[in-house]
């Protein structure tokens, strides 16, 4: 957990429209105000990710992204016994979302098991949960991904992180689908749902 002055001074970033860098339960990630369009211009710039891939949104519980996407009873499901942890659930994205959001039919959330990140969500809100590294690459500690971005966007350094990536798992159907499969397998999920 972050001491209560550590974590201001990056709430302010953030608020300022900055990114920082935050350890999650996998690897770093570059957070950004999700509704700050500036900043995510910025986010897509340093990662050099394709604007038509939307970034995964980290939230410390669903009900925080409750007017952006539509939450089911599969995705509720899911939720309440593998999160915090590295499941990515894909969304389908409300008519009432912003404009920049809503260009995309679904959005991904993921609540990482992470004390900072959850801290830093539920003191801020949704953040965007992106790996920090440049896009198709991996970087596993804060010198590997500054100098890979080339920046000196400012960091909550916690050491070597090197978690495998999440689980992602459309769930805007009444099947689950997986889109990559991590350290929740197929047959968690598909154990899960039997009960």
């Amino acid at each position: 957990m972050l001491p209560p002055q550590d974590l201001q001074h990056y709430i302010n970033l953030l608020r300022r429209g900055q990114l920082i860098i935050y350890p999650t339960d996998t690897l770093y990630a570059l957070g950004a105000d999700i509704y700050n369009t500036e900043a995510l211009d910025l986010l897509y710039h340093l990662k050099s990710r394709p604007q038509n891939q939307a970034v995964p949104i980290g939230v410390s519980q669903l009900n925080q992204v409750k007017d952006l996407v539509e939450i089911n009873s599969l995705a509720t499901q899911l939720a309440t016994h593998f999160l915090p942890g590295p499941l990515t659930l894909i969304l389908t994205t409300k008519s009432s979302a912003p404009q920049h959001l809503k260009t995309q039919q679904s959005l991904a959330v993921r609540i990482p098991n992470q004390p900072i990140a959850l801290q830093l969500y539920d003191s801020y809100g949704p953040l965007t949960l992106t790996s920090a590294n440049l896009h198709g690459k991996q970087a596993y500690n804060v010198s590997e991904i500054t100098t890979q971005l080339n920046t000196t966007i400012q960091a909550i350094d916690i050491g070597n992180l090197d978690g495998r990536p999440s689980t992602i798992v459309d769930v805007t159907q009444n099947e689950p689908k997986i889109i990559r499969e991590g350290p929740i397998t197929a047959q968690m999920i598909k154990e899960q749902l039997k009960q």
